[in-house]
């Protein structure tokens, strides 16, 4: 085919973003390489009817779009995944724990809500590029982002309050 070529340096330029990508909306190494793999092999089934500025954006929406669904489906799974996760270790690294925290408070959010946040604030993709890449409107894009953040906020509140919850043993 004439586009082989065309998509074979598409894919090697775009696939570690990708697939980055997607691991910030999964917590997964497995499932983004999956899910990208799959963006990818849709792309190429249509490499030769698609428009090729919008290909990595059209990679974008295969995967939010199949993250939302499998994330319904396991919802109930990643929530208990999510809380054994939180499980205290001896003495970790600061930066450890803040990554583990914000994961585990990721993982509390809704797929939509993850999403917009992923999107807007860790890939910083304007709010109409996000509404591109997921079929929402912008004001949809706004408020799954806006309860996301509150989302956010209240958990690493909570998270940072129990400790010092536990450390009065009882004693007033």
């Amino acid at each position: 085919m004439i586009g082989d070529d065309d998509f074979d340096s598409f894919v090697a330029v775009n696939w570690p973003s990708v697939v980055r990508f997607a691991y910030r909306l999964t917590l997964d190494v497995a499932a983004a390489e999956d899910l990208s793999q799959d963006a990818f092999t849709r792309i190429w089934r249509r490499w030769d009817s698609i428009d090729h500025a919008k290909a990595l954006a059209y990679a974008r929406r295969s995967v939010v779009n199949n993250f939302i669904t499998e994330k319904r489906r396991r919802e109930r799974f990643d929530r208990l995944k999510s809380t054994l996760a939180r499980r205290e270790t001896s003495a970790p690294d600061t930066a450890v724990v803040e990554r583990d925290s914000l994961r585990a408070a990721l993982g509390q959010l809704t797929a939509n809500q993850r999403t917009a946040v992923v999107l807007r604030y860790v890939e910083d993709l304007p709010v109409d590029e996000v509404a591109y890449v997921t079929g929402w409107s912008s004001g949809t894009v706004k408020t799954h982002a806006s309860r996301g953040l509150a989302h956010l906020r209240d958990w690493l509140a909570f998270d940072e309050a129990a400790p010092a919850q536990g450390d009065n043993h009882g004693q007033q």
